[in-house]
């Protein structure tokens, strides 16, 4: 199954991304504008559905360049589960760098997949923050990293 959690849902946690809509074709994409000079990132958070049945959660990166550029960016996902009584200052479970090429036509839409290996159960709250780690040697692409947003799938029960 799938859970999306849209730009709209996430919130700044280092940097100064902004969230911009950008208007293309009679649509706007709402995305946060991740620089390629800094460390610009964004959280979120979830329940894991009561269906959950087991094994590990992918994540699904959706993300456009504002311009045509080439090379690939840095990105970083960490996540964590938490329970009731546990201490919110907890260290992520789950800590992972990629460097991803981006795609070198302007606003076109890529989806990077991350496999983790932290273990969750229902009912957790699980946290996920997305950096773009462009002050890192691994960041080449130039131009603005535009996050959309996060796809979650996990396995359900049957």
């Amino acid at each position: 199954r799938d859970i999306f959690i849209p730009a709209a849902a996430f919130g700044l946690t280092s940097g100064v991304p902004g969230l911009a809509s950008t208007y293309v074709n009679t649509f706007y994409s709402l995305g946060w504008e991740l620089d390629a000079a800094a460390t610009e990132g964004v959280s979120t958070a979830f329940l894991v559905p009561a269906d959950w049945a087991s094994g590990t959660l992918t994540y699904k990166i959706y993300f456009f360049m504002a311009s045509a550029t080439s090379g690939n960016a840095r990105m970083q996902v960490r996540a964590r589960a938490l329970q009731t009584g546990e201490g919110v200052d907890a260290t992520p479970e789950f800590d992972q760098s990629d460097d991803i090429a981006v795609p070198g036509t302007a606003e076109l839409l890529k989806v990077h997949t991350v496999t983790t290996t932290h273990t969750v159960a229902a009912g957790d709250m699980v946290e996920i923050t997305v950096e773009r780690r462009g002050d890192l040697a691994g960041d080449t692409a130039a131009g603005d990293l535009s996050l959309m947003g996060i796809e979650v799938e996990y396995t359900a029960d049957s």
